[in-house]
């Protein structure tokens, strides 16, 4: 990235150890059958001049499934709230744990297994720019779309049964 997107005057740090980073929230994208439980993972990060790292002093940034998270699928339609289930195929997908409170700069949403042969996926966005948690967070926005400006929220996606790649493979679930 080259530039600053963020100026700031006037700010005075004391005691030596205070730093200001740039940073970004960061929803990821699993896959997993659908017999099982698929955990995806919630990310602060910031910019270390190279690279963006996970912000492991990031004990602090935090959402409510209840209005921060929204999830959509074709199934369901509109975007709903996170704490509402999610059809797939024939069965359902909640947000079981996730308490939304970054530890490490990370912290993870757990869907529920929506059963044998529901395939489909959820798309996950946080709101970054409410008042639901009492605090927003637009410091955590992002250009994820390109056009030069930090005004955009991260979102991700779980996807259950909707696999791609060798035949072969039997079982396959990314680490985090």
């Amino acid at each position: 990235y080259a530039g600053n997107p963020f100026k700031f005057e006037n700010v005075v740090f004391t005691g030596g150890a205070n730093q200001q980073r740039w940073g970004r929230l960061v929803i990821g994208e699993a896959v997993s059958d659908p017999v099982l439980a698929l955990d995806v993972p919630v990310t602060a990060e910031y910019y270390d001049g190279a690279a963006f790292v996970t912000n492991a002093d990031d004990d602090c940034s935090a959402f409510v499934l209840a209005g921060d998270v929204k999830l959509s699928n074709e199934a369901t339609g509109s975007p709903q709230n996170g704490d509402q289930p999610m059809n797939i195929g024939a069965g359902t997908t909640s947000v079981t744990s996730g308490d939304g409170l970054l530890l490490n700069g990370a912290d993870l949403m757990t869907f529920s297994a929506p059963g044998a042969g529901n395939t489909g996926l959820v798309d996950i966005t946080l709101d970054l720019d409410t008042t639901v948690n009492g605090a927003d967070l637009p410091w955590l926005f992002f250009d994820w779309d390109g056009d030069g400006t930090f005004d955009t929220t991260t979102s991700g996606r779980a996807s259950f049964g909707i696999i791609s790649g060798p035949e072969s493979v039997i079982y396959s679930r990314e680490p985090w």
